[in-house]
């Protein structure tokens, strides 16, 4: 019961999730009109307010989201704890790639191409 009370509620970051969906978007080359027609929404907004961390997708548009993208829910969501390289959407350093790796599970060789 003690090891109970000393753990931390685990909760989204908002901000860091929208900045990731919007990196991983990027990465993959999907644009916005291509979520939204894969999520058969009809305005852009949604999309750039998740991107941007003002709001989060419903579970179903995660889900959906994640099944398009060919990731778990889990790779798509990013916690107040972990630590993501401010700079990790316009660059990609060494550092960030460790974290592509773990994250989208991309062979390092790949992302070294792509830098």
């Amino acid at each position: 019961m003690k090891d109970m009370e000393e753990k931390e509620y685990p909760s989204i970051s908002m901000e860091k999730t929208g900045r990731w969906l919007k990196f991983i978007c990027y990465y993959k080359k999907i644009s916005v009109r291509q979520l939204l027609t894969w999520l058969g929404l009809g305005s852009p907004q949604s999309v750039y307010s998740w991107f941007c961390g003002r709001t989060l997708p419903s579970l179903d548009n995660f889900y959906a989201f994640s099944q398009a993208l060919g990731l778990s829910l889990d790779a798509l969501i990013v916690n107040h704890r972990e630590f993501v390289p401010a700079g990790f959407s316009r660059t990609a350093g060494s550092g960030n790639a460790r974290l592509f790796a773990y994250r989208l599970r991309f062979p390092l060789d790949d992302l070294s191409r792509k830098q």
